[in-house]
């Protein structure tokens, strides 16, 4: 199971990461994420993931945040 991962610099108009994978490498993802629950956790470095292939030279980090950002309780 692996998660890949690119940048685009110009999908459908905009700078992109995306990523492709089955859903055990999502799943094991979410949990490698999880803890970032916690505010004082420690970033975690998606990029670095030993199940993540990355394409290219993209880097992506993950940070613990005191409040969701996006999503319908902000709008």
């Amino acid at each position: 199971m692996k998660l890949v991962m690119a940048f685009f610099e110009d999908f459908r108009g905009e700078p992109t990461i995306l990523m492709d994978g089955d859903s055990e490498a999502f799943t094991l993802l979410a949990e490698c994420l999880k803890h970032l629950e916690s505010q004082d956790a420690s970033p975690v470095n998606i990029h670095s993931l030993p199940f993540v292939l990355v394409l290219g030279e993209v880097q992506l980090t993950a940070y613990a945040v005191d409040r969701e950002i996006g999503g319908p309780a902000n709008e």
